[in-house]
């Protein structure tokens, strides 16, 4: 479980390479909105059509229909559907196997270190994995694109007809039950959304989203044992996160932290004073004794005038102990 900043609240066997399902998709996502317009239009071909594998979860699109980057992002996260990721795939990079170059280089850029996809969609392959704490990397960086967030929250979609497929029946209900609050003991009411995934290989899986009282978590569970299994225990993830830590703010942005000395400068500007450019908010154990948390000023070396107004020249981070970093802003 990790907060959108980085901060890693608990983990299990988060290292153990595993097969990630649908999962997938949210990385597929990523390197759409990296690449695309919300409105750019799309077509369908007949390759990505016949590219599904029986079974499989599809949005029954048609070859030759065209929609936009937006609505088959919808029905990619929402409903899950394989061929709106392959379709997405070969709108990007012309070739699924050349849209999975990009999806590596893009996990690699995010920090993920235990990973290899082939696929735009999660559809089982032995060479396609990944591990929780790199699928948290994921899930946090999809968290910056504030159009995915929210189509992670939607519990319903729909395609518009088209030429080639009149009938107004693609309405699309989502497959994530943390978000439904018709779904009894599923439904977890500070739940945001992200994404669900299953294959008999990879089991059920689960990327899990929520905010309360400002605290942001974010959870991935990877080869639950049944459907009810892994929204229960995500659901005892986000209970002992909201229920042990705390956001709490240790500095804000603009606030002046410490005057420094420049050479070279006027009797006028010899003394600068340092700001934040970001406030510094910190997510900490309730029981832990804030006393032990201790900040650090770091300042460029040889400092010398000129120095233009909103210049870096240090950071200001907060650690505990002296091995464990908690946050960082830039001083300007």
């Amino acid at each position: 479980m990790m907060h959108p900043r980085g901060q890693i609240l608990y983990e299990r066997n988060s290292e153990e390479k595993m097969y990630p399902a649908s999962l997938t998709k949210v990385l597929t996502a990523i390197v759409v909105m990296e690449h695309c317009n919300l409105d750019d239009p799309v077509t369908v071909s007949q390759t990505a059509i016949d590219s599904i594998e029986y079974g499989y979860i599809t949005a029954n699109l048609r070859a030759g229909e065209t929609f936009t980057v937006e609505e088959l992002l919808n029905i990619l996260i929402v409903s899950s559907s394989n061929d709106a990721a392959l379709v997405l795939a070969e709108h990007v990079s012309g070739s699924v196997e050349d849209f999975c170059k990009l999806m590596n280089e893009t996990a690699t850029r995010i920090g993920c270190t235990n990973s290899n996809f082939v696929n735009p969609n999660g559809v089982h392959n032995e060479n396609h994995y990944s591990t929780a704490h790199d699928l948290t990397l994921i899930a946090n960086h999809s968290l910056k694109f504030e159009s995915l967030k929210e189509i992670f929250k939607k519990t319903y979609c729909k395609l518009p007809t088209t030429d080639l497929y009149t009938k107004d029946d693609r309405i699309f209900s989502t497959t994530n039950e943390l978000i439904l609050s018709g779904s009894s003991n599923n439904y977890y009411k500070y739940a945001l959304g992200l994404k669900t995934g299953f294959t008999t290989p990879a089991g059920y899986c689960l990327m899990g989203y929520a905010s309360k009282d400002g605290l942001e978590l974010i959870t991935v569970l990877l080869n639950g044992s049944t459907s009810d299994n892994r929204y229960l225990e995500t659901q005892k993830l986000f209970d002992y996160g909201f229920n042990n830590f705390s956001l709490k703010k240790f500095a804000s942005k603009g606030d002046s932290i410490q005057t420094v000395s420049i050479k070279g400068a006027t009797k006028d500007t010899k003394k600068l004073n340092l700001v934040l450019d970001n406030d510094i908010n910190i997510t900490v154990n309730n029981d832990l004794d804030i006393s032990t948390i201790r900040s650090e000023i770091k300042i460029n070396n040889k400092l010398k005038a000129p120095i233009v107004k909103d210049t870096v020249i240090g950071t200001l981070s907060y650690e505990l102990n002296r091995d464990y970093l908690f946050s960082k802003s830039n001083c300007s």
